[in-house]
């Protein structure tokens, strides 16, 4: 679990539950990148739970980045599942692509190297 502050999380070998915040903050996420890493078993990245999303309210200063996300096996925690906006973002020269979580037009995270469509139908989410 991350703190206040950029955090940067690493899955092990095991399943694991990245969490880049303190849920127990006043805003969690609050102006914060963090950079959550799967490992190689079902990881759950958590961007929300029962209070609320994480990184809102910040525009695009705040959010989590999230790397090695495993469709079909890994899953991503949100608040509300049918209140969150994917986008795709193509790659572009060096960058590589990647999918935009929002929620009531505010960025929470960035999934790299999977699509919109790989995240809809492969049931990735859940909610807290």
């Amino acid at each position: 679990m991350g703190g206040s502050g950029n955090d940067s999380l690493f899955g092990g070998e095991g399943a694991e539950v990245l969490v880049g915040v303190n849920p127990r903050s006043k805003n969690p996420g609050f102006g914060e990148q963090d950079t959550l890493t799967g490992g190689s078993e079902n990881d759950v990245f958590v961007l929300g739970d029962k209070q609320g999303n994480f990184y809102e309210d910040d525009g695009l200063s705040d959010d989590a980045e999230i790397q090695s996300f495993e469709v079909g096996k890994d899953k991503i925690q949100v608040n509300d599942v049918n209140a969150i906006d994917l986008v795709t973002i193509p790659a572009s020269g060096t960058s590589t692509a990647y999918t935009q979580i929002g929620f009531e037009g505010d960025l929470i995270a960035r999934v790299f190297g999977v699509t919109e469509d790989q995240l809809t139908t492969t049931a990735s989410f859940i909610q807290a």
